[in-house]
């Protein structure tokens, strides 16, 4: 008989939200794409599937749109 842990894990693991890698060199590029809008106002950021979706989330709010 095959028993699943899920449940007695999820017991005992909290969830982890998604979220960048440590050290993931994309996160300068998308400070450097928060402080341009800044500057010069929002602009239309499509992004791809994948970790560009992230900096959708705070503390980014980058992106419109995303292309798959």
């Amino acid at each position: 008989m095959t028993r699943l842990a899920a449940p007695e894990l999820a017991a005992v693991v909290p969830a982890r939200p998604p979220g960048f890698c440590v050290g993931c060199p994309e996160r300068p590029i998308f400070s450097a794409m928060t402080l341009v809008q800044q500057d010069l106002g929002m602009h239309h950021i499509s992004a791809d599937i994948g970790c560009h979706l992230f900096a959708a989330m705070p503390p980014f709010h980058l992106g419109a749109t995303t292309m798959g």
